[in-house]
């Protein structure tokens, strides 16, 4: 047998039960107006995890890094730094931990993706990142220098088949996730622009009942001022309806010829 061997080696106590998923929204101001977006990147500039009551605080500080083209045809880089905070309860851990000042914290990012989009002067983006978080303790740890190196070659073929389906699980379920959130946010923005729309027919409901009021009313007096004028130039109306006054003003103003043609006509009448 050989002789064992003894080390202080970080141990794992815990980890994540899965890969964290993390997603967000960043808006940013720009100073000019852009046509589009040639790249974007996000890059995780530091990461500290630390234990915070009963959960794990992850504190990311990332670099936002965008390449745009102007109307001119020109591209500028824009460069913007983030912070986010995320807690995760450490029900979230398998085999579950409790707080313990001598556990320290890995953090290992997986994926981060990002999709942006121009509107106006202002710089859109969704990001997300995939991380994982392992709990780890120092302590003292034996080898064995007899272990069977064939066994150990098994087991680390089965491990790596094991991550590799896990791995692909994975993939899967990110992909699937972003499919949600973006279809949610679709979902989103049509009720949004549904209420705008009907907001919208309500007015224009409003304007077009009070343009029917308003026609007719016109139309009524339209009406009664063509009835007026068909009286005027109606000799029977003419002389039944108006007033002595007018009809002595009228006389007054007729020829003399017309003035006895009409008494004439009156007589004849009688």
């Amino acid at each position: 047998m050989g002789q064992a061997l003894s080390i202080w080696s970080p141990v794992v106590i815990s980890k994540l039960d899965q890969p964290y998923h993390l997603q967000a929204h960043y808006d940013c101001a720009l100073d000019q107006l852009f046509r589009s977006i040639e790249d974007l990147k996000i890059k995780v500039k530091t990461a500290v995890v630390r234990a915070q009551g009963l959960a794990v605080e992850a504190l990311l500080r990332l670099d936002i890094l965008c390449v745009v083209e102007d109307v001119k045809g020109q591209l500028h880089l824009i460069s913007r730094e983030e912070t986010i905070r995320d807690r995760i309860p450490f029900g979230k851990f398998e085999p579950e931990i409790e707080r313990e000042s001598d556990l320290k914290y890995v953090f290992e990012i997986h994926d981060i993706d990002c999709q942006g989009e121009l509107r106006n002067k202002e710089l859109h983006l969704d990001y997300f990142i995939d991380f994982m978080i392992i709990a780890t303790r120092e302590q003292l740890v034996q080898l064995s220098a007899d272990e069977n190196e064939e066994t150990q070659h098994s087991l680390s073929q089965a491990l790596l088949q094991l991550q590799n389906q896990i791995g692909r699980v994975e993939q899967e379920n990110l992909q699937l996730r972003r499919r949600i959130y973006f279809y949610e946010r679709d979902v989103s923005s049509l009720k949004k622009g549904i209420r705008k729309a009907e907001a919208r027919n309500s007015r224009l409901q409003m304007e077009i009942n009070h343009y029917q009021e308003t026609m007719e009313q016109m139309q009524t007096l339209l009406r009664a001022k063509e009835r007026r004028l068909q009286n005027l130039e109606n000799p029977y109306y003419s002389t039944a309806q108006t007033s002595p006054i007018l009809e002595l003003v009228t006389q007054e103003e007729m020829p003399l010829g017309a003035r006895i043609k009409r008494l004439f006509v009156n007589s004849s009448a009688q």
